[in-house]
């Protein structure tokens, strides 16, 4: 993630110099572009389409899609949904697995809880979870995995709270 301090930092300084040198911005273009800036170089934190074992398919954003999959003997990690965004935001997760073999676990990473297990066994579940700013990702792991995963997320409820 160091490369992405690099590059925020380069965006900064650049507008600070356009600034300085008479270049007017309003508050909404400057911060709108640096969301857009955040959001691309989150994205690079997600495991690629062609090494993902399913199909993904993303929504409005990368915090939002379809993913579904049918491993045979899997054994590794996937991130799957998620990015750095400047601001929070809830969303719906609904997930379900079946698994015939081995298991997996379905997990978030973010700056406000570091991994936090959501689930760790066959079976399913719907939750609206609260996306703090800045890094945020969804992802699975598993270990010699013979069985189906589906997950769908949507915008979550505006209350934030946890449902499941």
């Amino acid at each position: 993630m160091r490369w992405l301090a690099v590059i925020l930092a380069f965006v900064c300084v650049a507008l600070i110099v356009l600034g300085l040198g008479g270049c007017r911005f309003s508050k909404d273009g400057v911060l709108s572009a640096y969301e857009s800036v955040v959001q691309f170089a989150g994205q690079f934190a997600l495991t690629p389409a062609i090494q993902l074992q399913g199909v993904r398919a993303f929504g409005v954003d990368h915090f939002q899609g379809t993913y579904r999959a049918e491993y045979e003997n899997f054994s590794g990690t996937e991130y799957l949904f998620g990015g750095t965004s400047t601001v929070g935001r809830d969303v719906r997760v609904t997930f379900s697995l079946e698994a015939e073999n081995g298991g997996g676990t379905l997990f978030l990473m973010s700056g406000k809880h570091m991994l936090e297990v959501l689930l760790d066994a066959q079976g399913g579940f719907e939750r609206t979870l609260t996306l703090p700013s800045g890094s945020s990702y969804i992802g699975f792991t598993a270990k010699g995995l013979t069985g189906t995963l589906e997950m769908r997320l949507a915008p979550g409820a505006e209350s934030g709270q946890d449902e499941g």
